[in-house]
């Protein structure tokens, strides 16, 4: 019998759809050799082998998910990547790609695995991750009405480890010798999301506030980077995140321009409001918030 965390993670994955799975698989590229770490039983490896004719070695913590994975990898190692050592388990074999799918957040100690991937790339072999983002607009939400559930999925997956905001992912990349390719997004309004109506359940200032932080609907980030000792050039690794900004502001510009045009509509709106609100108690419970906006932007609340 399989058991239900095996497939806990299971879904459908479409190519031509503007999601986390197509934007790695994607990046991973055409006819690559593979480590997928955390391949659960084989979803985008399956798509890795059939549609970008790429060998995948998968890494897979629980054992059912492990055999299932079997029939699209080929090899699989049933481990905890926070034990196993890679180069003692692989030998001498490279890989193009590392991939960590949205499993740097389910690990106690993040950058060994990262630091890891160095000795097991190939020359100009780059890793390709996924993680979600702790800073989005409706945990930090839910957050501020004293909630912070667990959950079987999402951004608070009850088997997350560790959590990462836009900062601390850099600083994770720089620390463990990264150059970052790539820096993408994939953004989501909280309603669509797991936490619903939670913003509207706030005062409107408040609302505003967190809608305006610069990573506020960024819901997971998706990232290429190379290790220190790539002979990719500077000039490369420009041209490659030029490309990829532009890809992500032309995905932007067509996705949430309605969203953007009425936000900006309830600014206008709600100016008046806002005169009244500045002298009342919530503006003045609102000063650590404003506080903290200061910091990331550097720019003076009015």
């Amino acid at each position: 019998m399989v058991s239900k965390d095996c497939f806990r993670y299971s879904y459908e994955i479409d190519l031509n759809a503007d999601t986390t799975a197509s934007r790695i698989l994607h990046l991973v590229g055409q006819g690559k050799r593979v480590l997928e770490c955390g391949c659960g039983p084989g979803h985008m490896t399956h798509v890795l082998v059939e549609h970008f004719r790429c060998e995948v070695t998968g890494i897979e913590i629980d054992k059912e998910a492990a055999k299932e994975a079997e029939t699209f990898c080929h090899r699989v190692i049933c481990g905890d990547l926070d034990i196993l050592n890679l180069e003692e388990c692989l030998g001498e074999q490279k890989f193009d790609v590392v991939m960590f799918a949205d499993v740097l957040e389910h690990l106690k100690d993040p950058g060994r695995s990262l630091k890891q991937a160095h000795n097991i790339l190939a020359t100009d072999g780059y890793v390709v991750i996924s993680v979600p983002n702790i800073a989005y607009a409706g945990l930090l939400a839910d957050l501020l009405q004293g909630r912070f559930r667990y959950r079987e999925k999402g951004l608070l997956d009850a088997t997350h480890l560790r959590f990462f905001t836009a900062e601390g992912l850099r600083e994770l990349l720089t620390k463990e010798g990264y150059f970052i390719a790539t820096w993408d997004r994939i953004q989501v309004a909280p309603e669509d999301t797991e936490f619903g109506a939670c913003l509207e359940e706030l005062p409107l200032v408040i609302r505003e506030f967190l809608l305006d932080g610069p990573e506020a609907i960024t819901y997971q980030f998706v990232i290429k980077a190379y290790p220190p000792d790539s002979t990719k050039t500077v000039k490369d690794l420009k041209n490659e995140l030029r490309l990829a900004e532009e890809e992500h502001l032309s995905l932007r510009n067509q996705g949430h321009n309605s969203e953007l045009d009425r936000l900006r509509t309830r600014l206008a709106q709600t100016e008046a409001e806002l005169n009244l609100i500045r002298s009342s108690k919530i503006w003045r419970l609102a000063a650590p918030l404003r506080a903290l906006r200061r910091l990331w932007s550097g720019i003076r609340v009015l």
